[in-house]
């Protein structure tokens, strides 16, 4: 029946929502969505907490149906956001230009699977039935958890590193010109020189650091020359269970995180080296 199993069945659902988007950030109308869904799957447990079982059907698959259509939205805005910042991704070399090719090829398909789900939902108002609906959402999930939410994290780690990059060559360029303008200004004390070595040294981990997270996106790429990179993500078969540790995309957004905090100190040196240029300069 339909009230069988209603929370594990939308606490599934909704897991993905506060795991994910988090390694990216996200605009509004992608917050917007995501509070949309807690808030169809609030409506729903309270429902259940106020209604007794016999008296749930028909309210319940409303609300169900609610609830999953504001999952697709979000997922089809959140799949959507990827695709723009892959999009926008710069200066990426080969083989990543070869996966970065095919990461935009699988988020395609995806948004066309979204948009089918979505057709099949809105052509089922008003006459869907409790089977009908079980159908569609034990199809929807099972497709996101063993195809969507493995390419996303992936994905999303992959963006993360090279947006990381950006920031780092951006960091090199404030470096060099901090540099040159302490040698114009002939400022040249020993705090100065220790925090020109600092900042440095700061860049050289961040981008040490992110450099590893760029290596372990090799993981991502196919031993069989012959396979399609897009298999990869498709591939509907269980993969070996592994610890969060483990997983590629854990290990770059570790690295991207310590890459991060080496730059937001080397920033800080920066700071200090703007404090003594304006203090000095002649």
């Amino acid at each position: 029946t339909m009230t069988s199993k209603p929370r594990l069945f939308f606490g599934l659902l909704a897991a993905f929502i506060f795991v994910h988007g988090t390694a990216l950030a996200q605009p509004e109308a992608l917050k917007a969505a995501r509070d949309a869904v807690a808030e169809s799957i609030g409506r729903l447990e309270e429902f259940h907490k106020n209604t007794p079982p016999g008296a749930r059907e028909d309210q319940e698959l409303q609300l169900k149906r609610e609830a999953l259509s504001k999952i697709i939205e979000f997922t089809s805005l959140e799949a959507g956001e990827l695709k723009l910042k892959l999009e926008h991704i710069q200066e990426v070399e080969a083989p990543f230009i070869i996966l970065l090719d095919s990461y935009l090829e699988t988020l395609d398909q995806f948004l066309n699977r979204l948009d089918t789900a979505k057709i099949e939902l809105d052509e089922l108002e008003g006459a869907i039935t409790a089977d009908e609906f079980k159908g569609l959402a034990a199809s929807f999930t099972d497709w996101r958890t063993s195809t969507y939410n493995p390419a996303l994290r992936r994905m999303a780690a992959f963006a993360l590193g090279f947006q990381n990059r950006a920031l780092l060559k951006v960091a090199d360029q404030r470096f060099v010109k901090i540099a040159a303008e302490l040698k114009k200004s002939k400022i040249d004390t020993g705090l100065t020189r220790d925090a020109l070595n600092e900042a440095a040294l700061r860049l050289r981990e961040a981008r040490e650091y992110n450099n590893q997270a760029i290596d372990v996106m090799a993981r991502f790429l196919p031993n069989n020359e012959e396979e399609k990179i897009g298999e990869l993500l498709i591939d509907e078969k269980p993969a070996p269970q592994k610890t969060d540790e483990d997983k590629p995309e854990m290990l770059i957004k570790s690295m991207v995180e310590k890459s991060l905090g080496s730059l937001r100190n080397a920033y800080k040196k920066f700071f200090e080296l703007n404090e003594f240029i304006k203090k000095f300069r002649p």
